[in-house]
């Protein structure tokens, strides 16, 4: 009994209860603290995956940190771990796993080692897997079914089970059946065979049609015929969730607003020719008519980097008004876009265009102002821009001086692909240009292809091969000014060698640029971690006029993931005596 001090007997008997419980409580707080243990957990027997399961689901493993944690509660806890443990590596296929425990204390504390054996896992010896209603045949859901991650002699996993059924969930909803459901998913284990029979039937109910597209401006400050443009979802197509998700793309890419939330109005489904058509809501907040952007960077071809932009939208109509300055250590450039949409807007516009910029390396200084305008299309799935252009270049190159006034007719196509925009482990991109300068000193044709493939060889190795190629139909090279010259090394030519550092020289041995370019690229990257990974590569060209002499580079590089794209450092040497002994390159940005 805790005694009740003597200057409290003669108090009411309420205050003496509440005063001795608080004395109690003190008490018992006290006398837990000073039987607080020191308590260390070791598991072994077990790969990590398994050991994580356990450690997540294993009391005493929970609580050793506990600084209440007593003798008593100690034995306790060590008492339930065999049975928790059994039970966290029954996911795993492991249903007879046998655990033998000790709890010892010694000077530093408890110590609780467990010791598994996980005995025979239970393979699965029966898969029954079956589609049914209007979706049994459809490809892509039977294609789940194939490639199901359980197979008949597999390791009874949980995991894979239940992501089996989610796959099949989630891509029949993507897929428009959108009352799908498991008629029967159930697994019968046999320990004493230790096999597994399991049993997946899967209902996809009707496959259902887009309704009509309604889209709902706060105040319509855009032209409501031109956003309904950006959508190719028409009613009666077959509903799927890749199309709105493009229609989102689309309309966030328009710029002209700040939210795009889209409603798929299950409740107001009605049945059409015997489908079920869901109409669509696709709510809108428009954004300020005028943003403002700066953007910093380092690029070791570029050095510093600073990027001013303002774009002024004429919401109504559907204009823009862009304009971008851009400065680094050797290159300046002022630029004005104006904008109007044209047909379907997500692909085609009207551009009108200014410039000056000035480009000052250790192979040239060049100035050049030029206005023109372009026709941004599609053609066949690319993208086609035909361009005009009115340029005043002056140069000065390899010692010489030079002004050229040219019209600029072009046309460029552009197609790319990947499974992700900023960081793609698979995809690709190609680029053809063709040009043709036109001058009261001559001219000259000029022909262009840049191209980037990425592979995945397995899940941690990737494969990127890069090849870029130029060639200029002239008889002089002193027709060409200095911006339209070829030019190999950099980021993002040869690495080992300077920027603009390759190409054909003079009697002086300055280098002069040339009328053609070959260059290529090989890198293996192998994944560390989510974010990290590392590379090796070797890359191989020159800009030439008569006869190709390539120079190559080899190096190693440190690749980080990060939210605006990779970031690529690089350490290469290059061949010959233009190249460096290791020279550091840094990228930032997607790779497409």
């Amino acid at each position: 009994m805790i005694p009740v001090p003597k200057a409290l007997r003669r108090t009411r008997p309420s205050a003496v209860r509440r005063t001795t419980a608080l004395w109690a409580l003190a008490v018992l707080a006290f006398a837990g603290a000073a039987v607080a243990q020191d308590l260390s957990v070791h598991i072994s027997g077990v790969k990590s995956a398994e050991l994580q399961s356990i450690q997540a689901q294993l009391q005493i493993e929970r609580e050793k940190d506990r600084p209440d944690l007593a003798d008593g509660r100690i034995k306790r806890l060590h008492g339930l771990a065999p049975e928790q443990i059994r039970r966290a590596l029954q996911p795993f296929g492991y249903y007879q796993a046998q655990v033998r425990g000790s709890l010892e204390k010694t000077d530093k504390g408890w110590q609780a080692r467990y010791q598994v054996e996980r005995g025979q896992p239970v393979r699965m010896g029966r898969l029954d897997l079956r589609l049914q209603g209007p979706g049994e045949t459809d490809a892509a859901l039977a294609g789940l079914l194939r490639e199901f991650p359980l197979r008949v002699g597999d390791v009874f996993a949980h995991p894979s089970w239940e992501e089996g059924k989610l796959d099949l969930q989630r891509i029949a909803a993507e897929r428009g059946y959108l009352d799908a459901t498991l008629q029967t998913h159930e697994v019968r284990v046999n320990l004493a065979a230790r096999t597994a029979q399991a049993t997946l039937v899967f209902d996809t109910g009707p496959r259902y049609a887009f309704g009509p597209v309604v889209f709902r401006q706060e105040t319509n400050v855009v032209d409501p015929e031109l956003v309904a443009r950006y959508s190719e979802i028409h009613e009666g197509d077959d509903y799927t969730g890749e199309a709105l998700r493009e229609l989102r793309v689309a309309l966030v890419d328009s710029g002209w607003f700040a939210q795009v939330e889209i409603v798929v109005r299950r409740e107001d489904t009605r049945r059409e020719t015997g489908r079920p058509h869901v109409p669509v809501e696709v709510r809108l907040t428009a954004r300020k008519p005028s943003q403002y952007r700066v953007g910093i960077g380092y690029g070791s071809d570029t050095g510093a980097r600073l990027n001013l932009g303002f774009t002024r939208y004429f919401q109504r109509r559907g204009h823009r008004v862009t304009l971008d300055t851009r400065l680094a250590d050797n290159a300046r450039e002022l630029l004005g876009r104006y904008s109007i949409p044209r047909g379907d807007p997500r692909h085609e516009r009207l551009d009108l265009l200014a410039s000056v910029s000035r480009q000052d390396t250790d192979q040239r200084l060049s100035e050049t102002a030029l206005v023109g305008v372009s026709l941004v299309g599609q053609f066949h799935g690319w993208q086609r821009t035909l361009g005009l252009a009115l340029a005043r270049e002056d140069y000065t190159i390899a010692g010489a001086d030079g002004r050229a006034d040219l019209l600029l007719p072009s046309i460029s196509i552009r197609r790319s692909d990947s499974d992700d925009p900023l960081n793609p482990r698979r995809g690709w991109r190609l680029q053809l240009d063709a040009l043709t300068a036109l001058g009261s000193d001559g001219g000259f044709g000029q022909f262009g292809a840049d191209a980037t493939w990425i592979h995945s060889l397995s899940r941690d190795w990737g494969l990127i091969l890069h090849g870029e190629a130029g060639i200029t139909l002239v008889d002089k090279l002193d027709d060409i000014p200095a911006s339209r010259r070829f030019f190999a090394g950099g980021d993002h030519s040869v690495r080992g060698f300077g920027y603009e550092a390759l190409g054909p020289v003079n009697a002086n041995d300055q280098i002069t640029g040339g009328k053609f370019l070959l260059v290529a690229s090989v890198e293996l990257e192998r994944r560390l971690t989510e974010k990290w990974s590392v590379a090796v590569f070797t890359d191989a060209g020159n800009a030439f006029n008569d006869n190709f002499d390539p120079e190559y580079g080899v190096g190693i590089g440190v690749r980080w993931r990060s939210p605006v794209g990779p970031v690529r450092v690089d350490l290469a040497h290059g061949s010959g005596p233009q190249g460096d002994d290791l020279r550091l390159h840094l990228v930032i940005g997607p790779r497409l």
